[in-house]
């Protein structure tokens, strides 16, 4: 099972929502523990937020993640479903895409698949 989000944009002349190409993340919910020790919170709290919002959260939690790892290891599942490096390529990812689309909204499905 895994948290799946994307980021979509609001079309002001149709007031409607698309979403964004090639802006899928997801991984698992293994590790639902860390993101909510984290200062980023789950993907799923992100549901709504601006990107640009996001981004000083993410910051800190790549922060976090960088400089007290042993922290964090507590989180880590043992069948390797879930690791702090694999943590760190998400939420870098997921930092770049809300470099790319500062104005773009995070959206989830809100299940775990």
């Amino acid at each position: 099972m895994s948290y799946y989000v994307w980021l979509e944009a609001h079309l002001r002349d149709a007031d409607e929502w698309i979403k964004m190409p090639d802006t899928d993340a997801n991984i698992t919910y293994n590790l639902a523990e860390m993101f909510l020790a984290l200062p980023c919170g789950t993907p799923y709290q992100w549901q709504g937020t601006k990107a640009s919002d996001l981004l000083p959260k993410l910051e800190a939690s790549l922060t976090e993640l960088r400089i007290s790892p042993n922290n964090y290891r507590k989180y880590e599942m043992s069948n390797g479903w879930g690791t702090i490096k694999g943590m760190q390529r998400f939420l870098q990812s997921v930092r770049t895409l809300c470099r790319s689309y500062p104005f773009a909204v995070w959206r989830s499905d809100g299940s775990m698949r």
